[in-house]
């Protein structure tokens, strides 16, 4: 049980991660450091959840 609520957590993380870059992504005057951050905090998502998946 706690192992599906930290995947689920880690899931949202990396959705907010994504859409957080979208929208930063779609301004005029973009802010390449928060840009940068939000990428590496969905690759690290992606890091803990992608093993749980491809099993």
């Amino acid at each position: 049980m706690p192992e599906l609520l930290v995947t689920i957590a880690w899931i949202i993380i990396g959705a907010y991660a994504i859409y957080r870059v979208v929208t930063l992504a779609n301004r005029t005057a973009k802010q390449w450091f928060p840009i940068a951050f939000y990428l590496a905090i969905f690759v690290i998502a992606l890091s803990y959840v992608w093993p749980i998946v491809n099993s």
